[in-house]
């Protein structure tokens, strides 16, 4: 415009924004609002912290920090000009945040790794699924559980200050997350002040929302009107507080947990199994190697099963404790996740439990239950217990001076008979000068206990009893020869013939010869009483999985088993159930110990469905079943479909004479040229998450490269090369082999591997490699042994091997596999580990001697292949054999 006197005036412009973040360059509304969001997210961590024990104040403090900061920070990324440039920013910051959160949380730095995010997912979801269902403040010992109310807390921070400092705030939605933070501990806990810290919550929101929006006139007149409303809600609020909940949030909880629980019945009457078997995961426990885990102690028989008892005292002492093996006490720490119990899950004699999100209460003596409500999902707690694993010479020179606290356990009770009613009989214990009694439920005790026992449904299991003490030397072996009896001839089945007019077990002795759990160890507790050897029944779950140090127990690891007490030692845990029972990883007993092979009685174990020869088929510890797909499952197919066509090659196995025993017509075809549409279809899973597993196994004796190509019909037909040769081309940075995955590193980052497939990674080592699926592993081993090819199968059978050394159906199945490619020796091995650690295992045995043979051993041979013969004696292979190695030894 003009100005007087012609002249054009120059109007100033605005000052540039100040750049930075202090608080000069945030405005006088910024500063209010910053001081708000402050004391109110300091006000709200500080009651978050509470909803763990002990109080997190000092991670709350910090991760109170890290949020302003990040708010803070993300105000000057705002201002960035180039749209590039902000993005890279955000990204950063978001990346650089969350790793602060969790450090600050307590998640181990090495979990940060990349190669670690599979680890840290599966505990922060574990842990998700269990909070809906959590009761704070949270006492137990779960450390996932402790680190996802850290970082929730930091996260809800963090979203209050960076929508709250933003340069456009959304003042609201900031108010929403402090309130979360601050009512969801309010709301399961209860404050100590409840009318007082509502009060200054609701003082520090108002501030907060309105602060910045009232100018001086109107801040009076608004201080005022809130402290009136504020003055009539503290004396309107205590009339308002009912003892019933306007909503019952508790059981919103419940309804809104992951996943299913499943609640057990201990107490045994046989029958089909009735409990769910769909492999819903029950608990998780660290422990100090493999435990079976006790939730209930079975002592007494009623006539017809096994049930808990409660004539003991709870707080009566369960056992002698041998104080010079303290590697016989230990710790464990429990997580439930989809059980719901009474019971404590505990191993051998619980001594007691610490630290329990439920208040305990013992059940009867080694065993604790909650007094209140039942544990579920969310709750976690420590148990001292007492696991005696002594050795076979330990238990043969215990003797026989039993406690008087185990007495109760050599007493059997029969069903009604005509005049008595319900009877009991006391059986005297071994060696003691001690007469056997039996008595009425009414006191009436002048009774001949072998009449009454001759006139019950278990005669014929007394007179067995009898027959095998005559036969025994000690209590030892008497529990030998009785676990020997009771697998003798018997099978595994979940659906067992229904018992007619027997008694269960008597029927399952004598008539039928099939059951599951709860019949083997049924039976074999009960002929213990019997002839004298203090014995019980123990139900909860067997080892189950054990993954980044932890067991992890599902439905399908339900089981029962046997406790025998041995004076001065204590209740040692013996299972005479088979090992194909789904009940995985089930520990084999001090019986089977490898000295016993040379007496193994005759009985059945796993033998009777499996094929001759050890390259073509055999037991399974589990079950195949089509895994997830990937891209590279089409390039897998398109290769297996081709080697599928190949005119089939010549097996190493085909050899009549001096070779290894020939593949049974009915299946070799199928397995080795001729795989059904579907299983050619099926398309291959490669384990691992990294898309580079061929570098795990570069520490291996077989280059994985070479074994596939020497087996995926490649038309040199070369030998599996060794690891060394390998990694001494690595300079050339070849590519993989079709049908191997490839890494997406650049091709630089790939020559400086130093492994067969060309990537940058390097070879994880054994400890890295522990994260890995076992199943999986063992899946795509037993996969590539029906398609017969044998060299490849030894790569992911032999690292399932070194992750899982304690499973019989892993080392069986890899040394299959190294028997089918000829490498005999490695294979007598993995059999004789089999073999000592079953020494009943007749399939173990069997392939025992023949790679024996294939060595030219016979002499040595003689022996597995003679006791496998007489477990099955009527397998004409098996006798085959036998008589060959006789007659090559002759």
């Amino acid at each position: 415009m003009g100005a007087p006197g012609g002249c054009m005036t120059s109007i100033p412009a605005p000052p540039p924004r100040a750049a930075g973040l202090g608080l000069r360059a945030l405005g006088t509304g910024a500063v209010v609002r910053l001081g708000a969001l402050a004391a109110l997210s300091l006000y709200a961590a500080e009651h978050w912290a509470t909803i763990v024990e002990p109080a997190a104040r000092g991670d709350l403090f910090g991760l109170f920090v890290v949020a302003i900061a990040c708010g803070l920070a993300a105000r000057g990324v705002a201002a960035l000009p180039s749209r590039a440039v902000r993005l890279a920013a955000v990204a950063a910051l978001a990346l650089v945040t969350l790793a602060a959160i969790l450090l600050v949380g307590n998640v181990p730095l090495r979990l940060l790794r990349p190669d670690r995010w599979d680890t840290l997912a599966s505990g922060i979801g574990g842990a998700l699924g269990a909070i809906p269902a959590l009761r704070v403040p949270y006492t137990g010992v779960d450390p996932w559980l402790h680190i996802v109310l850290r970082t929730g807390g930091g996260l809800l921070l963090t979203a209050a200050a960076c929508l709250g400092l933003a340069r456009r705030p959304r003042t609201f939605a900031a108010a929403v997350c402090l309130g979360v933070l601050y009512t969801v501990p309010i709301i399961e806990a209860g404050p100590r002040h409840p009318y007082l810290d509502g009060a200054v919550f609701t003082v520090l929101l108002g501030v907060l929302v309105l602060g910045e929006r009232l100018g001086p006139r109107e801040a009076p007149m608004a201080a005022g009107l809130g402290a009136a409303a504020l003055v009539a809600a503290v004396l309107v609020a205590p009339h308002l507080d009912s003892r019933s909940p306007w909503v019952d949030y508790e059981a919103l909880a419940e309804s809104l947990q992951s996943g299913k629980t499943t609640t057990f019945s201990w107490n045994q009457r046989y029958g089909p199994i009735m409990w769910t078997r769909d492999g819903l995961e029950m608990a998780r426990i660290r422990s100090r190697g493999n435990l079976y885990f006790k939730t209930t102690a079975l002592e007494r028989f009623d006539g017809v099963g096994w049930r808990q008892t409660r004539d003991v005292l709870a707080n009566s002492d369960d056992t002698e404790l041998a104080v010079r093996h303290p590697g016989w006490f230990q710790t464990i720490h429990v997580s439930i996740k989809g059980l719901k119990s009474r019971p404590f899950i505990g191993a051998g004699t619980t001594l007691r439990v610490e630290r329990s999100t439920k208040p305990v209460q013992p059940a009867t003596p080694g065993t604790f239950e909650a007094s209140g409500t039942p544990l579920r999902r969310g709750d976690s707690y420590d148990a001292a217990v007492y696991y005696p694993r002594p050795s076979t010479t330990e238990m043969q020179v215990a003797g026989t001076d039993y406690p008087v606290i185990v007495l109760r356990d050599l007493t059997v009770g029969l069903p009604a008979q005509a005049g008595l009613g319900p009877l009991d009989v006391d059986f005297a214990a071994w060696g003691s000068d001690g007469l056997t009694t039996a008595r009425a439920a009414n006191g009436f005790d002048r009774i001949d206990p072998d009449q009454v026992l001759a006139d019950s449904p278990y005669g014929r299991t007394y007179a067995l009893a009898r027959q095998i003490r005559a036969a025994s030397t000690d209590p030892y072996d008497y529990v030998r020869n009785v676990i020997a009896r009771v697998q003798r001839g018997a099978r595994y089945t979940e659906n067992p013939p229904a018992p007619g007019d027997l008694a269960p077990l008597d029927a399952f002795l004598f008539r039928d010869r099939a059951g599951y759990c709860q019949y083997f160890a049924g039976a074999t507790a009960l002929l213990l009483r019997m002839g004298g050897v203090p014995a019980r029944m123990a139900a909860g779950f067997s080892p189950g999985l054990l993954t980044s140090g932890e067991h992890r127990l599902s439905d399908l690891d339900a089981h029962a088993w046997v406790e025998v007490y041995f004076p001065r030692l204590g209740w040692v845990t013996f299972d005479p159930t088979p090992g194909d029972s789904p009940a995985r990883s089930q520990i084999t007993d001090t019986q089977r110990a490898a000295e016993s092979i040379k007496n193994a009685a005759p009985q059945a174990q796993q033998g009777s469905d499996r094929l001759t020869d050890p390259t073509a088929g055999g037991a399974a510890g589990v079950g195949a079943q089509d895994g997830g797909g990937s891209p590279l499952a089409l390039i897998a197919g398109i290769v297996g479909g081709w080697a599928w066509w190949r005119p089939a090659r010549r097996s190493p196995c085909a050899s009549a004479g001096g070779g290894a025993a020939p593949i049974p017509t009915s299946t070799s075809c199928a397995w080795r040229s001729r795989a059904p549409a579907a299983r050619r279809r099926r398309r291959r899973r490669w384990p691992g998450s990294s898309g580079c597993w061929a570098t795990a196994r570069a520490r291996w004796a077989t280059c994985v490269r070479c074994a596939w190509r020497a087996t995926a019909g490649s038309p040199r037909r070369r030998r599996p090369r060794s690891a060394a040769r390998c990694a001494a081309r690595s300079s050339r940075a070849w590519a993989p082999a079709p049908g191997w995955p490839r890494c997406g590193r650049s091709r630089r980052a790939r020559a400086s591997c130093g492994m067969c497939c060309g990537c940058g990674a390097g070879a994880p080592t054994l400890a890295e490699m522990t994260e890995a699926d076992v199943y999986d592993l063992f899946r795509q081993g037993t996969e590539l042994l029906e398609r017969g090819d044998h060299h490849a199968a030894t790569v992911p059978l032999g690292r399932a091997r070194e992750l899982a050394p304690d499973k019989d159906s892993v080392r069986e199945a890899y040394g299959r596999a190294l028997f089918g490619a000829q490498r005999f020796r490695e294979a007598a091995e993995e059999f004789g580990a089999v073999a000592e650690h079953a020494p009943t295992n007749d399939y173990a045995l069997f392939c025992l001697g023949r790679a024996l043979q294939q060595l030219g051993r016979h002499a040595e041979a003689r022996h597995p292949l003679a006791l496998a013969c007489n477990l099955q004696p009527q397998r004409a292979d098996y006798r085959r054999y036998r008589d060959q190695a006789r007659r090559r030894a002759a």
